[in-house]
């Protein structure tokens, strides 16, 4: 198990613009060790599937202008229980053991952090959204 944590670690990229301040909360501190290395390692991959799940639903996303898709993006992620299992599970399965243990107690406030931070990722990602799901 300590091997695949290390391995785990070790391929996360570092985040430089991390706060690390000793006032910064336990939640803000796991999201800036934890959540931010793992979305940024996973995006490729995060993108891939919310492409899927566009294309699952006819489309649609593209016939909306460009005001409406941040909404449709939040609220895909949000109102769609099992998609938005899916994507967190996506996140988790890259956690250590140790940052497991972490996020159990809390996993209800941790789950809307990653869906929150997903939410932005993607708005912010919106012209690699624009591009139709080829395979």
């Amino acid at each position: 198990m300590e091997q695949r944590d290390t391995l785990l670690k070790g391929v996360r990229p570092e985040i430089k613009s991390i706060n690390k301040t000793a006032q910064a909360l336990d939640i803000e501190m796991f999201q800036n060790r934890t959540l931010r290395p793992i979305l940024k390692f996973q995006n490729d991959l995060l993108l891939a599937i919310y492409k899927q799940y566009i294309a699952q639903y006819k489309d649609a996303f593209y016939e909306l202008n460009e005001l409406k898709k941040p909404d449709y993006i939040n609220h895909s992620l949000k109102a769609n229980h099992a998609f938005r299992n899916l994507m967190i599970g996506t996140v988790i399965g890259l956690f250590s053991a140790e940052e497991y243990l972490s996020y159990a107690p809390q996993s209800s406030v941790i789950n809307k952090r990653i869906i929150s931070m997903l939410v932005q990722r993607f708005q912010d990602q919106l012209p690699l959204l624009n591009q139709r799901f080829s395979v």
